[in-house]
């Protein structure tokens, strides 16, 4: 026995779409009660020498390019997320460690030249906070790799969250570093003979 109509899960192993579907005007050839859930909506059939006439026509060829063109784009987008991905996480993070009294005052006198060239009000730290996000900054900026890992990823498009994942790296290593730096200068300060 032949098979006449096909249901709309065929048509997706053949290829087409809900887009592909929508583009062509593909409207049912009949409706019949759903075999499976009898209270379900009615299952819809195409007559099957009706979809190989579509299927044999250039727009359904087109259609079936384009989305392979944009699945293909998909994969590629993924795989360059994925291999970006793997070199934040491998990329070595290089954190210079500076005493606190010498960073404080570089830190600071980059801080004055940077937002004075910016505005022409005078920049004025007014708390705790802003002088630990200046200092902060400085270390990012000054102290550590992250700009040239920066400029390694920011060609590619969709990196807000491999640009979260390496931010977070670099401050776990900055802090690891920093760390075990301000214990070791510490442990001199406390040990000198002097």
């Amino acid at each position: 026995m032949e098979v006449e109509y096909i249901n709309k899960s065929t048509l997706k192993e053949r290829g087409w779409t809900d887009s592909i579907m929508k583009e062509m005007k593909l409207l049912p050839d009949k409706e019949v009660p759903n075999p499976h859930y009898p209270n379900a909506t009615p299952m819809k059939l195409y007559h099957i020498k009706r979809i190989e006439e579509l299927e044999n026509t250039e727009q359904f060829r087109n259609l079936i390019a384009k989305c392979r063109s944009r699945k293909g784009k998909k994969v590629t987008a993924e795989s360059v997320h994925r291999k970006l991905y793997s070199y934040v996480e491998t990329v070595e993070i290089e954190v210079e460690y500076v005493p606190d009294i010498k960073l404080t005052e570089d830190e600071i006198s980059l801080y004055y030249l940077v937002h004075e060239s910016n505005r022409d009000e005078v920049a004025t730290i007014y708390s705790d906070e802003d002088l630990d996000r200046i200092h902060w900054n400085y270390i990012l900026d000054n102290l550590t790799n992250y700009n040239d890992i920066l400029v390694e990823i920011e060609r590619h498009a969709g990196i807000a969250e491999i640009y979260l994942y390496l931010e977070n790296r670099v401050r776990d290593r900055i802090i690891e570093k920093w760390e075990a730096m301000s214990k070791i200068q510490e442990y001199h300060n406390k040990n000198k003979l002097i």
